[in-house]
């Protein structure tokens, strides 16, 4: 009764916790982003950055600040240390961003921060599609006015980023001759329209008890009005006809989406820290139908990415895994126990001890995620060994099962199982103070583990032996089959008769394994695998958004042909902040995510042959499940970084070239990369003002005549349409065009535009970078033998930073002191255990033994080494010395002198044989399932890869040399004459 109430409790609280990928964790960075339209990436630095950074590195817990200064904006990076409490930080940066604003030069907009890190990818990414006659500007305008503020209205949604599509426009195009002609100037122009477009409050009227808003009406207020439109000039007032053409037109186009042979627009929506990704996305689909059919169906909305998928994949396949393990290790057990009862007891306790630290989530605020999970299904195996202890011990003499003799039994191991419990935990102990990124994202792994043992513990001598005394009729234990015996006498007698070869043998494959991992690759962090593909072209600066399109739909057609479902983003908003931060140095990239069909059969490698283009500067491929690490900031392993850092960008131009000369550095790439040609207007300012005009009459011209300037809006179908004036095509392709252009003066003449100002070419950087408020430049290059030397090489100059050495350096440095931490208070508690601090010392040899088949079998089957390879060798650490104390707790009581020390040996070691094969045999077992990773879907395998494989080395090794071992010690110790083989 009491274990199905716990099964029904552990069941009741699984539904009401929260469900995620990873734990709850918040990156610990803001980003800042301040616009100032039409500003150089030069004077955005000087004018903006600086003032914001010199005003945000006060901070409190601020460890690093960074920023992009590009033309019209700055975007600032703060990196906060992990435990920083973010809304604390957000609101302190908000304070000091009121008092910067009041530095900054007043056309620059206030510095804003996003409310959703734009590092983090997005939950759902949506398509949205045309239908019928639905043109894409007014499909543009429904997206930004209407489709966006529905998703953002869900609860967890943090920001949604809209991509492609077009923005519908009234142009007038006017002709710069014929308007100065009419002696006007851009400027009157643009305030006259806008006089007749915009509706002027003209104040109150009281009319008894009633009060009265008085507005004047705009003249225009549909696009059909402006043409009849009339313009005051010097002489008389000229239609607006006269002077230029009215027709309908879109925004120059900055970004587009392809998907199915069809351009749209894309909704990338990221979710508020703390949601769940599962939740968001479920919500999501919910709306889609309903939003669908309030809009006729004129629009179709496509789910193209959906990350939340990846996460359920993962979850499943873990619980999976438990799922087939426990069933492995249930077999194991009835093949050992020759009995089904005591086989079902014992399978039991896994359940009952996972329900059991499942009640005991919310207290400690775990959530269901890949860790918590990965935990527990890699204690699926270890839950069974304390009560497979003392199941053993109470089955081990054949009498009648009375409660004294139980609770006799139960006893007698009970320290031994607790003590095996103890070290397991304590080696998981570091991961809780770990400091980072690794303590955030795997102390819940360990909290779930130690929940798991402990739950465990407590099952083995609560349960077990209470059901056993509740199970009628006669259960014996039955002695092992001849194999395993058979086996163990070998490696008996090879540890008893010949312990310098063996012990030749055991060195010589802790050498082995030892080399294997150090020549193994290393990978952060270990992901699911993915179908799904991001490839992400780069083009010169200088190329147009058509030329994309053109690359875009070759490759949609490549990826029809070989059966790829893709889609295409190419360019990005200058005027969304999300975009821009997401692009800080703004390149020219097409991005194209494909889905690969099941069994694809496609490597990276094969993929980018597939999809090549020649035109791409560079091509970076990685999966979707691998953005994961960028997000939480862990550096890209094939790539290493260096910051190179001056007092201004000239220094650290120059710092980066001497570098480069001096050492021979493969496939380097130096950021910025490439210089942009600008053509510099400089006002002449002793005829500026002899003719009566002024610097921002000159510029306004300048601006109107190449980008246009907004004059207004009109009113088409409950929407407002924004109208913009500019000069024909021609004067942005022909300087000579723009040099023609004369300006109306006061005394009624007009005076040409190359006699106010200077033309000059001049070359700079598109964007500037600074880290720490320094400028710098990145050196980006392949890792291999020559940048680990070009780093050693560059230690001794403090200009020159190693980012991978600036992220993880402290880090793996107060790791590894933790883990040294726990390994000491785990011998000397086996010490105390002992009595001795010579039998924890060599225990623990098992433990670098394990590296014996760790290293070598991850060097040859191309596995690399990750995060979760090194927590699973903390695992072993805690599971391999258990033989040993198992083994101690029966030859301490065996051996009572120094008479036939062999036999004793051997038969204590035999006795406690199926005990071992149940917990190991069982531990392997059920992360068999985790380790084969059927579906490819498993966050964990390289973890439970370590555990298997390291746990069947250290478990071969100790029946090999500890009874041997511990047979001279206990002969030793029991003041007698010294054993003689």
């Amino acid at each position: 009764m009491i274990a199905l109430l716990l099964l029904l409790l552990g069941v009741l609280s699984v539904l009401f916790l929260p469900v995620d990928f990873l734990p709850p964790l918040t990156v610990p960075r803001l980003t800042v982003v301040c616009s100032y339209t039409g500003l150089p990436a030069r004077e955005v630095r000087d004018l903006i950055t600086l003032p914001l950074e010199d005003t945000l590195s006060t901070v409190q817990g601020l460890r690093h600040i960074s920023s992009t200064s590009r033309d019209g904006f700055a975007i600032l990076t703060l990196e906060f240390s992990w435990g920083t409490n973010m809304e604390i930080a957000a609101a302190q940066t908000k304070e000091l961003i009121d008092v910067a604003y009041t530095r900054l030069p007043h056309e620059a907009s206030k510095p804003m921060i996003l409310p959703a890190d734009p590092g983090e990818q997005p939950v759902m990414i949506l398509g949205v599609l045309p239908t019928g006659e639905l043109s894409l500007e007014r499909l543009t305008n429904l997206v930004e006015r209407e489709l966006s503020t529905a998703f953002q209205q869900i609860e967890g949604v943090g920001s949604v980023q809209v991509l492609g599509g077009r923005e519908e426009e009234v142009h007038i195009i006017i002709d710069p001759h014929r308007l100065t002609s009419y002696g006007l100037s851009f400027s009157s122009f643009v305030q006259a329209l806008n006089s007749f477009t915009m509706e002027i409050p003209a104040g109150f009227m009281k009319e008894e008890t009633t009060e009265y808003i008085v507005k004047v009406e705009p003249l225009a207020e549909e696009p059909e009005d402006l043409p009849t439109l009339f313009i005051p000039t010097p002489l008389q007032p000229v239609p607006v006809t006269s002077i230029g053409e009215v027709h309908r037109d879109s925004l120059e186009q900055r970004s587009f989406f392809f998907y199915r042979g069809k351009e749209g627009v894309a909704l990338l929506i990221r979710r508020q820290a703390g949601y769940s990704p599962i939740k968001i996305a479920q919500e999501i689909r919910t709306r889609i139908p309903a939003l669908m059919e309030s809009y006729s169906h004129d629009v179709e909305i496509v789910v193209v990415q959906d990350n939340s998928i990846l996460i359920q994949e993962s979850l499943s396949s873990l619980l999976f895994s438990a799922l087939l393990g426990m069933g492995a290790a249930f077999f194991l057990i009835l093949l050992l126990m020759r009995h089904l009862l005591p086989a079902l007891l014992l399978i039991l306790t896994i359940p009952l001890s996972m329900t059991l630290s499942f009640l005991l989530f919310p207290i400690f605020r775990l959530t269901i995620n890949v860790m918590s999970l990965g935990g527990l299904a890699i204690a699926v195996g270890m839950v069974v060994d304390n009560s497979a202890v003392i199941l053993e011990n109470i089955l081990r003499l054949p009498q009648k099962r009375t409660k004294e003799y139980i609770l006799h039994a139960t006893a007698e191991v009970a320290g031994s199982t607790l003590a095996s419990t103890t070290t397991t935990i304590i080696v998981f102990l570091p991961l809780f103070f770990l400091p980072g990124i690794i303590g955030k994202v795997f102390s819940p792994l360990a909290a779930s583990v130690c929940l798991t043992l402990l739950s465990s513990y407590l099952v083995s001598i609560t349960i077990v032996p209470l059901f056993l005394f509740l199970i009628p009729g006669e259960i014996s234990s039955p002695s092992l089959s001849r194999t395993p015996k058979r086996v163990f006498k070998i490696l008996f007698s090879l540890g008893t008769k010949a312990p310098v070869l063996t012990s030749i043998v055991v060195l010589l494959s802790m050498g082995i394994g030892i080399l294997g991992l150090i020549h193994t690759p290393f990978l952060w962090l270990e992901t699911p695998q993915s179908e799904t593909y991001l490839l992400e072209y780069t083009f010169p600066q200088n190329t147009k958004l058509e030329s994309l399109k053109e690359v875009a739909s070759e490759l949609e057609a490549v990826c029809t042909a070989h059966d790829i479902e893709a889609y295409f983003l190419g360019g990005y908003n200058p005027e969304d902040p999300y975009a821009i931060a997401e692009n800080p140095d703004a390149p020219t990239t097409l991005k194209v995510v494909a889905h690969l069909p099941p069994h694809h059969g496609y490597t990276p490698r094969s993929l980018l042959s597939t999809l090549s283009v020649p035109l791409a500067r560079t091509i970076n491929i990685t999966t979707s499940s691998n953005l994961l690490i960028e997000a939480l900031g862990l550096p890209d392993t094939g790539r290493s970084l260096f910051y190179v850092s001056g007092k201004t960008p000239e220094e650290a131009e120059a710092l980066a070239q001497h570098i480069l000369s001096t050492y021979s550095i493969p496939d380097v790439q130096v950021l910025p990369s490439e210089k942009r040609v600008s053509l510099v207007v400089s006002p002449i300012m002793e005829r500026v003002l002899q003719y009566g005009l002024d610097v921002q009459t000159v510029a306004s011209t300048l601006r109107t005549v190449l980008w246009g300037t907004y004059g207004g809006s009109v009113k088409e179908e409950g929407r407002r349409i924004p109208i913009r004036i500019k000069a024909p095509p021609q004067f942005q392709e022909e300087r000579a065009l723009i040099e023609g252009i004369s300006l109306p003066t006061e005394g009624g003449d007009s005076i040409l535009f190359t006699q106010l100002v200077r033309f000059e070419q001049r070359e700079d950087y598109p964007y500037l970078l600074r880290h720490d408020r320094k400028d710098i430049f990145i050196l980006s290059c392949a890792r291999s033998k020559e940048t680990l030397h070009l780093s050693h090489m560059l230690e001794r100059e403090p200009r020159v930073i190693d980012v991978l050495k600036l992220q993880w350096s402290q880090q793996l440095k107060e790791t590894m002191f933790l883990f040294f931490l726990a390994i000491l208070f785990l011998y000397v508690l086996l010490g105390y255990q002992f009595e001795s601090f010579f039998l924890p010392f060599i225990i623990m040899l098992t433990i670098p033994v394990g590296f014996s088949g760790i290293g070598p079998f991850y060097l040859l089957t191309h596995t690399p080494l990750s995060l979760n390879t090194f927590l699973g060798i903390l695992v072993l650490i805690g599971t391999a010395v258990n033989n040993g104390i198992i083994l101690f707790e029966i030859l301490s009581q065996r051996i009572k002198s120094p008479l036939h020390l062999i036999s004793r040996t051997y038969v204590g070691s035999l006795q406690r044989l199926r005990a071992i094969l149940l917990t190991v045999g069982s531990s392997l077992l059920a992360l068999l399932p985790l380790a084969l990773d059927l579906f490819g879907k498993n966050a964990q395998r390289s973890m439970a890869l370590s555990i298997l494989v390291g746990l069947l080395c250290s478990t071969f090794f100790s029946l090999l040399i500890l009874p041997s071992i511990f047979m001279r010690f206990f002969g030793r110790r029991r003041k007698n004459p010294p054993w003689k083989p």
